[in-house]
């Protein structure tokens, strides 16, 4: 379950687990690349950048474009004692209220607005964002705050549910990248680098949340950095016969990454676990520690159901952990696949988590 942390410890103490917050931050931009519409990282790429400030001068920069162009609309339902008919008549409760004899009638009628539950959650991520980015920035955080309540934007902050549910249409696409970039600061839960006296989840804790966002992040780098198609497909099992429900009840196979070199493909399975299982013997580099004999066998599946499909390219894989401190990056070869074994440490800075995703990747000359 989800903690809540009641103190918050000084900025250069913050850890999450055993990663610096501001890798998380690292972490969930990376991860919002494909969200973000190739808008890049900028000077997120700097070991030395204030990952807060960069998205607050992201989103800053996208509501003040929305501001000029107007902010989007959307309808309300409101109840209001009216001396004209709009709407539905409320019979019952002019009767109820004797409205006729004042000259009113209760009408229910939709009408336009800007306080949308869109807007008042880009309000809100706005307003988080400054009490975390650089002063200059939390100013401008604040004033592009102070001119969507202007604009009529005065309601509470919405909850999860409610902006899952929003959709963004065809016609309100223009308002992507801006709920995008609200969400790094709010439907994820970003904790703060500063003080606060608010309450922060501490996302770490919840295994699942971080197991995915390693995931998405590692996904979105490698859109981002790459030059090469990345995407998730669904395989297919090799099934030559079954039982009438056996095929109903097979598991989904999809893979977590597949990059798309000229002349291989490389199916990249995310875990957020530790590399190896056992304990090391002393003066032994690995001493009794294994591999993880379930995950080779669930990446080979991969690669099989992979190979299958035909194709002159040939298909590797590769099982990235993170670490903390050591790093492995060995291989081994089955047949006509090759796998490599990897770690990135996520206490490093960003521009050597970087360098890290990028090395694990390169072309497999020990593997030819």
């Amino acid at each position: 379950m989800m903690e809540l942390a009641t103190s918050v410890e000084p900025v250069q103490e913050r850890f999450v687990g055993r990663i610096p917050v501001r890798n998380l931050w690292l972490l969930m931009l990376y991860a919002a690349q494909s969200e973000l519409a190739g808008r890049g990282l900028g000077g997120a790429e700097s070991p030395d950048a204030h990952l807060p400030d960069l998205l607050a001068e992201l989103l800053t920069h996208e509501v003040n474009l929305r501001m000029r162009r107007d902010l989007s609309v959307g309808y309300r339902s409101r109840q209001d004692d009216l001396r004209r008919l709009r709407g539905r008549v409320d019979q019952l409760e002019t009767e109820r209220r004797q409205l006729l004899s004042r000259g009113l009638v209760a009408c229910t009628f939709s009408e336009l607005t800007r306080d949308t539950i869109r807007n008042r959650y880009v309000k809100a991520a706005l307003l988080v964002l400054a009490r975390t980015a650089r002063s200059e920035l939390a100013l401008d955080c604040r004033a592009a705050a102070a001119m969507m309540e202007r604009s009529g934007v005065v309601g509470p902050r919405p909850g999860r549910a409610l902006i899952a549910a929003d959709k963004t249409a065809r016609h309100d696409a223009q308002d992507a990248t801006m709920i995008a970039l609200a969400k790094l600061a709010l439907l994820w839960e970003i904790p703060s680098e500063e003080m606060s006296d608010r309450p922060i989840y501490l996302p770490s804790r919840e295994e699942h949340w971080v197991r995915r966002l390693f995931e998405r992040a590692v996904f979105g780098f490698y859109q981002h950095a790459l030059k090469v198609p990345v995407d998730a497909p669904k395989l297919d099992w090799q099934i030559r016969a079954a039982s009438a429900g056996a095929r109903a009840l097979m598991p989904e196979m999809r893979t977590d990454i597949r990059l798309r070199f000229p002349d291989r493909q490389l199916i990249i399975d995310t875990k957020f676990t530790e590399i190896t299982t056992g304990t090391p013997t002393v003066g032994d580099r690995y001493g009794k520690e294994t591999f993880k004999s379930g995950y080779i066998y669930q990446l080979l599946a991969y690669l099989r159901a992979m190979a299958a499909l035909g194709g002159t390219e040939r298909v590797d894989g590769m099982l990235l952990h993170p670490s903390v401190g050591a790093e492995v990056n060995e291989w081994v070869r089955f047949d006509s696949h090759s796998v490599r074994f990897a770690t990135v440490d996520l206490t490093g800075t960003a521009g050597s988590i970087r360098e890290r995703l990028l090395q694990v990747v390169g072309p497999p000359s020990t593997l030819s």
